[in-house]
């Protein structure tokens, strides 16, 4: 979809709760989620902590030693210590 223009809204997604959403028109997907107790999710309509990304996150400008990086376990932080390939995979430490 490279060059192509996306149309975006952010929308009330529970009214009664106050949760809304920045929705893309474009690929008809809710892109994120602000929910009642104030959580932020990305990729995930159910954000269970104040930020929850479900995809690759990249943080540090994606150079070896830099870029952080969720080891094996799933549940802990580390860092990459190759260069971060396209997919957003890197040899996490």
């Amino acid at each position: 979809e490279t060059g192509q223009l996306r149309n975006w809204t952010i929308r009330l997604a529970n009214a009664a709760a106050g949760e809304f959403t920045i929705y893309d028109l474009t690929a008809n997907l809710e892109r994120m989620r602000i929910d009642q107790n104030g959580n932020v999710g990305i990729g995930t309509t159910t954000p269970g902590a104040k930020l929850e990304v479900n995809g690759v996150v990249m943080a540090g400008g994606g150079f070896a030693n830099r870029a952080i990086c969720w080891k094996a376990d799933g549940k802990t932080l580390g860092y990459c210590s190759t260069a971060v390939a396209g997919d957003g995979s890197c040899t996490c430490n």
